[in-house]
Formats: structure tokens, C-alpha cells, sequence
């Protein structure tokens, strides 16, 4: 089955301890500009690490680990669809052990 994902959806491969990434798509991230940064070939989705810090607040960690069991998870060379296309996952080098390594840890390849 092909996950469905939007702008902002929480996404984790299995190998992920306790880390989560958000998806961005540039309707969602810039909608009045989204043509002009197609023109400029940007990607038409991407992923961003959504790292943590140290909190003295342990509803901060609760908040956490709600986000983290609810994530989707995907997995390298999987199809999923994003805003009505298609997309192969491509899990960049050394992001998969039990945290991602770098700050886009996942790539949408368009689905040929």
C-alpha cells in the first residue's frame, strides 16, 4: 500500500530510535511562489529533520514520544504519494541507523 503524505506530516524509517522527519512540499511551504520555484527547478518535496533539545519539562518529552509513535513510516525504495504525485524514498547515505545524521535525511525522487 502507498502512503499518502502531505506538507508537514511526521515521517520516520524503522530504524529511527526516537527521531522523526517533517515533509515539506513547496504548496505548502510557499504556495504564493511555488510556480516561480519550479521554474528555478527546486524539489517538489523534501524532508527536514525535526530534532529535539534537553527539556527540564517532562511533558516536553510526552509531547515527544506521541509525535514519534504516530510518525508514518517508509522506507527506502518505497513509492509514496505526495499532493496527488508519485515518489520514489530515498533514505540519504548514513540516515539510517537509529538516528538521522544530517538535516534532510530523506529524499523524494519522482516515481517515473
Amino acid at each position: 500500500m502507498t502512503a499518502t503524505l502531505n506538507h508537514n506530516d511526521l515521517i520516520k524509517i524503522v530504524s529511527w530510535a526516537n527521531s522523526y522527519a517533517k515533509v515539506g512540499t513547496l504548496n505548502g511551504y510557499c504556495p504564493d511562489f511555488a510556480d516561480k520555484a519550479r521554474e528555478r527547478g527546486e524539489d517538489e518535496a523534501w524532508t527536514v529533520y525535526a530534532g529535539s533539545f534537553l527539556s527540564s519539562d517532562k511533558s516536553y518529552y510526552d509531547r515527544e514520544r506521541v509525535k514519534f509513535k504516530d510518525a508514518v513510516v517508509i522506507a527506502h525504495g518505497e513509492t509514496v504519494e505526495i499532493e496527488g504525485k508519485l515518489y520514489t524514498v530515498h533514505v540519504n547515505r548514513g540516515n539510517d541507523g537509529a538516528f538521522p545524521r544530517n538535516s534532510d535525511p530523506i529524499r523524494f525522487i519522482a516515481a517515473k
